[in-house]
């Protein structure tokens, strides 16, 4: 088991799959191998995982954090093993004791359904509060980073200065979930955002033409729980009335575009995602409300 799993996570690096998967997955896969032991990938079955390590693993998250894990939490961890198991599949090393290929034990084992809540992005009166109020440096440059160009997180990141062009007015967008890079439009009301950090950033005597653009004093990146805590505390600054998250404000730019007539395949490329289809399930709300808006508007027209 820790050679297979050292396997895989050498395959997500090749992949060039972002840091954050990597730290997600990381305790996910720590805890199957304390599990599984020596035992090879292919000897154990879909009603061990489910039964016993799912078991075992929620009653050790109930001890260390005095509450059941969320069913994000648990989709997470299905999620990892399934990519997991299905590396090992695709690979030909889902093998049992005798070299024999067998299923992969994860197709039997479903994840948690989520109930959709309200959309997961702001309105355009919350939009223009958060917007307008008021940010140290650090605040003003994440936020309207992140909400300006739709990157994920851990893309902002990994962002370097010569990543930005402020002349072309691009953005290269290299670490992507993926693992597919992208070149983004900097929006006119980005630009002075970003020459006012990088003046920040020189005063400090941080700046580096090749160092990251949301950087330390070590020259290190900012950290993802550093990240969101600037965001969370600007969105209750501004009175939001849900908790602001990094992924809100990039949902926020998707939406905003499609409100505006982007054409649906435009925003897919522009956010990264694998194929248009997640775009469209992931603003189908929006999506539907649009064409209505549409179709009536058409209509008052005749």
């Amino acid at each position: 088991m820790p050679e297979a799993i050292a396997a895989f996570n050498g395959f997500l690096m090749r992949r060039r799959r972002s840091h954050l998967t990597l730290k997600r997955y990381h305790p996910f896969l720590r805890d199957f191998a304390a599990w599984a032991g020596e035992r090879l990938p292919g000897s154990i079955m879909a009603a061990e995982i489910d039964q016993s390590f799912l078991g075992e693993w929620e009653r050790s998250f109930l001890e260390r954090n005095g509450r059941t894990p969320s069913e994000q939490t648990l989709r997470n961890l299905i999620g990892c093993l399934s990519s997991f198991y299905g590396y090992l599949h695709d690979f030909g090393f889902l093998v049992d004791e005798d070299g024999r290929p067998v299923a992969n034990p994860m197709l039997a084992i479903e994840a948690p359904r989520i109930e959709s809540g309200p959309p997961d992005w702001l309105r355009a009166d919350e939009d223009e509060k958060l917007l307008s109020t008021p940010m140290n440096d650090q605040e003003a440059i994440l936020v309207w980073l992140l909400r300006l160009t739709g990157v994920r997180l851990g893309e902002a990141l990994a962002l370097r200065w010569s990543n930005v062009d402020l002349t072309e007015g691009t953005i290269s967008v290299e670490r992507s979930k993926f693992g597919k890079s992208r070149v983004l439009p900097i929006l006119p009301e980005l630009v002075p955002r970003l020459r006012a950090w990088s003046a920040y950033v020189e005063s400090k005597g941080l700046y580096d033409p090749h160092g990251f653009v949301l950087i330390t004093r070590n020259r290190t990146p900012w950290t993802q729980q550093h990240a969101e805590k600037l965001v969370r505390r600007v969105g209750e600054r501004a009175e939001l009335a849900r908790r602001l998250t990094p992924h809100k404000l990039r949902r926020t730019f998707g939406s905003h575009l499609l409100n505006r007539g982007l054409r649906i395949e435009v925003v897919s490329a522009l956010l990264g995602h694998s194929h248009v289809g997640i775009t469209q399930k992931s603003y189908a709300q929006l999506l539907d409300s649009t064409v209505k808006a549409e179709v009536f508007a058409a209509l008052a027209g005749r």
